[in-house]
């Protein structure tokens, strides 16, 4: 059964750049982060698609996935169940050709 319901994903909303920051600017950039985003905002390591080397960090919040994304994930969904549910409908031909019904 396809889970309709609009999920809370983590969705990034910013960068941190803390390179060569001696610690009391790091400091002064989260909390100039944490103003802008939150205190519940998090810091991940990230990498940049087809980079194997550049990583940056991250700005995360849980946050409400959109129209489109809820919208993506359940066509998603109904099709893997319907490509299980064909598969099953097939096995069980299958064995009942085989053992009879």
């Amino acid at each position: 059964m396809v889970d309709r319901t609009r999920k809370t994903i983590s969705q990034q909303v910013g960068e941190l750049d803390l390179d060569f920051d001696t610690l009391p600017e790091a400091l002064k950039r989260i909390q100039e982060a944490i103003e802008i985003y939150g205190p519940d905002a998090k810091i991940e390591e990230c990498g940049r698609p087809y980079s194997e080397s550049s990583r940056y960090l991250a700005i995360t919040k849980m946050l409400p996935e959109t129209d489109e994304n809820m919208n993506k994930r359940i066509r998603e969904a109904e099709a893997w169940e319907k490509r299980r549910d064909e598969q099953e409908a097939k096995e069980f031909e299958r064995l009942k050709k085989k053992f009879g019904a």
